[in-house]
């Protein structure tokens, strides 16, 4: 066998055995070289010394020189938080991260920090047949909604949603695969990794293959017309959407089925006057296709959970408030014990949060109370109640002079 330091003679020319190696070593060796020569790729060599790096300051100066220092995500992910803005699509924000387009829309609805947007006060169209953006469909599944009863709705996805989840779940399981999953940077002068823990890439592969075994069960339309509009380039808009939402839109123009939303951009889209598409909102979806009462309120809780913007609208209320009025007794208590449980599931969650609901819940309160102002329906006393609660604002009876009372309201301290 021979050794690192032996001579060895070739073609009668004497080398110097300097390093041993397997052949594939060799060639990702030359593989790059010829990278770095070229300059695709970067590279740093370390001076270690009684198993010690000698040169980690230079190190550090190294990856600030050729890392970017400004992360473009970040500053689209705080447009996106606060409210006053206009987001921009979720496939857009994925192109300035590490993450693929499904692993976007999924952090975007676990992580409790951020409030999963939707489009304020659209107009509610009932459809007899719809199809799901990209981010509507994953939403679905979080929400855990049965495919039986979209698949009885005649709910449609275009093959491409089908084509980019499991082009993902394979990227994802791919990626997660290795034994390192991480990435490095500089915080404050100081060398950080963040590496992704075994859990978590367990957690995200087993998600990513029920996504993708959902999706799989869903009827599938390909989109085989375009469609334009005035002023937006339509590869721009592909670039800004992403080809599965276009195609969702394209579909959903093309052959008359109602746009079945998540976000606010594509939302915005189909109330163009000139794109003429019905759309609809999820929680309005769900009664549209009158998902069973107590089924409802689970769903609710789920989006709840996850932080949705629109969890309540006009129609859901006036949805709620039918089912109430058309059960007999026993199943009126049913009802307004599940609707006091949904609505007490936020009070311990973030102010603002809270806020966003009191405000939603306030609208459809407003436009929904004429109808039925002269007839006791416990769940208006029940919305008005929590209302108060996530205002923090407590109602008291004060007596007047006359012997009679009045109402007034005080803002309580937060603990």
């Amino acid at each position: 066998m021979k050794k690192c330091g032996v001579s060895v003679e070739i073609n009668k020319s004497k080398y110097t055995i300097e390093k041993i190696a397997t052949l594939d070593s060799y060639f990702v060796n030359v593989c790059y070289k010829r990278m770095i020569q070229n300059g695709k790729i970067k590279a740093f060599s370390f001076d270690i010394q009684n198993n010690e790096i000698k040169n980690i300051n230079e190190f550090k100066k190294w990856v600030k020189a050729n890392t970017i220092t400004e992360n473009p995500f970040s500053n689209l992910l705080d447009t996106y938080k606060d409210l006053s803005n206009l987001p921009q699509p979720l496939f857009a924000l994925s192109e300035h991260t590490n993450l693929n387009y499904t692993e976007t829309v999924l952090l975007f609805l676990d992580n409790k920090d951020i409030i999963f947007r939707e489009l304020y006060h659209s107009k509610y169209i009932a459809g007899k047949n719809y199809v799901l953006s990209y981010a509507a469909l994953v939403a679905m599944y979080k929400i855990g909604v049965d495919i039986d009863s979209l698949n009885n709705n005649d709910v449609v996805i275009p093959r491409s949603i089908n084509i980019t989840i499991k082009d993902d779940t394979e990227n994802i399981i791919k990626k997660n695969r290795k034994n390192t999953v991480a990435s490095m940077g500089i915080i404050e002068d100081e060398l950080f990794i963040n590496e992704v823990s075994e859990k978590n890439k367990q957690l995200l592969m087993q998600e990513a293959v029920k996504l993708n075994n959902y999706v799989s069960q869903i009827k599938c339309l390909s989109n085989k017309q375009d469609f334009s509009i005035r002023g937006i380039n339509n590869k721009l808009f592909t670039r800004a959407f992403g080809i599965c939402d276009y195609d969702a839109l394209s579909l959903s123009k093309n052959t008359k089925r109602t746009f079945v939303g998540a976000e606010i951009p594509t939302m915005a889209i189909t109330q163009l006057k000139e794109f003429n598409v019905d759309s609809i909102g999820i929680i309005d979806f769900l009664c549209d296709i009158k998902t069973p009462i107590i089924t409802l309120f689970t769903y609710m809780e789920r989006m709840l959970n996850m932080r949705f913007l629109i969890v309540i609208t006009e129609n859901t209320l006036l949805y709620i408030i039918d089912n109430y009025i058309k059960a007999d007794n026993a199943n009126k208590e049913i009802i307004i014990k599940k609707w006091e449980e949904l609505l007490s599931k936020a009070l311990d969650y973030e102010i603002q949060y809270k806020n966003i609901l009191a405000q939603t819940m306030r609208d459809a309160f407003i436009q929904v109370y004429p109808i039925y102002a002269n007839v006791n329906i416990d769940i208006f006393d029940i919305l008005i109640k929590y209302i108060l609660k996530y205002k923090n604002v407590e109602l008291f009876y004060v007596p007047n002079e006359d012997g009679s009372y009045s109402i007034q309201a005080r803002i309580l301290s937060e603990e």
